[in-house]
């Protein structure tokens, strides 16, 4: 956006005009291959945010005046899980029974990184770096790589969750269980769905009764 101001001349983004505003969306509408109007929309709020954080700090003009509201309107505010809560689940868990481990570094391990629950699914024992803490994500958003750093209190449940179990390297972090118990079923990782079941689970017994 500076850039694109720099090049029509306007040396200060105080300075720019609502028909700047209009002349950058077009501008990157024609050189940007396969433009989304989500991606607009995404960058249009950004730029509204920056301006409402201007014009509290030094009275600038607002450029974005000119675009409707709706375009970058709040979302609901989520009902988010509690601390408590969150530990309360965890606490559901028994950690004794190999299920009840795995579930419980599951829910830890989603919780302390924001992991997604494809990205989760898809983690491999090759992923993890139990010596510098640190997680492999190959699949992110987009396709895309990232590393997470691990806490001490997720790094050394992830030990001991590791000490327990026989797997080699691609095998998943998080295996399948038969359902009548018995070991973990090999090379077999969780589906989504009983990723759900796990979390559900862990809320009910934990006694929250609320969309989890």
């Amino acid at each position: 956006w500076i850039g694109f101001l720099q090049q029509q001349g306007i040396a200060r983004v105080t300075d720019a005009q609502p028909q700047h505003v209009v002349a950058w969306i077009q501008m990157r509408s024609e050189i940007v291959p396969r433009l989304t109007q989500r991606t607009i929309n995404r960058d249009l709020c950004i730029l509204r945010t920056f301006y409402d954080f201007l014009i509290g700090f030094c009275g600038s003009c607002d450029p974005i005046r000119c675009l409707p509201s709706f375009i970058c309107r709040r979302s609901p505010e989520q009902d988010y899980l509690t601390v408590d809560e969150t530990f309360r689940m965890l606490e559901s868990c028994d950690t004794k029974d190999p299920v009840g481990l795995r579930d419980y570094v599951l829910i830890a391990l989603m919780w302390s990184t924001g992991l997604r629950s494809r990205e989760l699914i898809a983690l491999r024992w090759r992923d993890v770096n139990l010596d510098q803490a640190t997680l492999l994500v190959r699949k992110g958003k987009g396709s895309k790589q990232r590393q997470l750093y691990l806490n001490d209190r997720i790094l050394k449940d992830l030990r001991r969750y590791r000490k327990g179990l026989l797997a080699g390297e691609r095998t998943p972090v998080f295996c399948a269980y038969p359902k009548g118990g018995g070991k973990a079923s090999g090379d077999a990782s969780l589906n989504q769905r009983r990723l759900s079941d796990i979390v559900h689970a862990a809320a009910q017994k934990a006694g929250i009764e609320r969309t989890i």
